[in-house]
């Protein structure tokens, strides 16, 4: 094995990968990243196992071959490598390193103890473009569970039919449903749950020159392609929830507000509710919505935002940082949020939408009080 790569490529590629190769697993060859020579290019592979992803860089090669070495001590070779190329060839298990002014030796192992990343081989398809899908999971992923006792809320849904994907999350306090047009291909009622973390790692990949992201979907596993790298992951087994259940067809009172205006009054109220699990209350008047928070601690915040309402006035209380996240992933310069007032012990969820994004809608669970 015999090849060179420029620097700036290959600290590129490394980016792509590292992140999944893992020095805690009981195999050491998952602390490894898989270098395999293939005509002309150099291809990098990590796993840990659920998740595996490779990426291809342009290189010089002389000699074919493989190997697999430390992740974490090749990448801050490289990183640190203020050489513009980087020589590279092969003795038995060591890979040795030169360049204008550095050389090393890396022991690795042998490629022929790293795991075979397996082949998709599902019928269902879809191409999606890039920057909406990379939204779609942006404003979905961070709604899901850290509870490990729940695994289906550990990951997101994507609901498949015809040509339009739905992702949906939720850890059952709130929860977020994004819809996005399908470009290409298809597939009817077809739903997997997809590990948070999976989707995380491939919304990192989707840089502004990412025009489109294919989806391959088996049984047990989901393949993404995108530009020169791709994204295998195992899914969750289990059945997602019916929610459509829990979201409310209409709700009284409609608050139309502007959405930087409504970050800065819940931060301020965060501020003072840390405490209390970010109990803030929030009373909508006639043109307005006020929020109140109290800490024995700390002390009491009040802040109003300016807003158009539609509807009676509602007084309810949120957990103030679900609703902040969900505000911190929108685009929007206004958004709208639906309550309705508690009455005869029953409590509604409120919902967030953009007002230029109908494909878009967030559920949140109130936080019951003595009304």
């Amino acid at each position: 094995m015999n090849f060179s790569v420029t620097q700036e490529n290959l600290v590129k590629g490394l980016q792509v990968v590292n992140r999944i190769a893992t020095t805690r697993a009981t195999l050491p060859v998952l602390g490894n990243i898989l270098l395999t020579t293939d005509k002309g290019r150099l291809k990098l592979v990590s796993t840990d196992l659920e998740l595996a992803i490779d990426t291809y860089i342009g290189a010089k090669v002389e000699i074919e071959g493989a190997i697999t070495v430390p992740a974490r001590t090749f990448t801050d070779f490289v990183t640190n490598n203020s050489d513009t190329t980087i020589d590279f060839s092969l003795n038995d298990t060591v890979l040795n390193a030169k360049s204008a002014h550095y050389t090393a030796e890396i022991k690795g192992i042998d490629a022929t103890e790293f795991p075979t990343i397996p082949e998709i081989g599902g019928t269902n398809v879809i191409h999606l473009a890039a920057p909406l899908f990379k939204e779609a999971i942006q404003q979905t992923v961070f709604a899901t569970t850290q509870d490990e006792t729940r695994p289906v809320l550990s990951g997101v849904a994507l609901f498949i039919s015809g040509k339009e994907l739905k992702l949906v999350a939720t850890d059952s306090y709130r929860l977020a449903e994004k819809r996005i047009p399908i470009e290409e291909g298809e597939a009817n009622d077809v739903t997997v749950i997809v590990p948070a973390r999976a989707l995380l790692e491939l919304s990192r990949l989707i840089h502004d020159d990412v025009a489109r992201v294919s989806l391959s979907i088996d049984q047990h596993q989901m393949m993404a392609v995108c530009g020169e790298s791709h994204l295998v992951s195992r899914l969750i087994e289990g059945t997602f929830p019916a929610y459509e259940a829990i979201i409310p067809k209409e709700l009284a009172t409609t608050v139309t507000l502007n959405r930087s205006e409504f970050i800065s009054s819940l931060k301020m109220a965060s501020l003072f509710s840390r405490d209390s699990a970010y109990n803030v209350t929030f009373t909508v008047g006639e043109r307005d919505i006020t929020l109140k928070a109290l800490s024995a601690q700390i002390g009491a915040s009040t802040s109003t935002v300016t807003a158009a309402v539609s509807g009676p006035a509602v007084s309810i209380a949120f957990n103030a940082r679900f609703v902040l996240e969900v505000l911190q992933v929108m685009s929007c310069d206004a958004i709208q949020f639906q309550l309705q007032q508690p009455h005869d012990n029953q409590w509604y969820p409120g919902i967030v939408k953009s007002t230029q994004d109908q494909n878009y809608q967030y559920v949140i669970m109130p936080l019951r009080t003595e009304v």
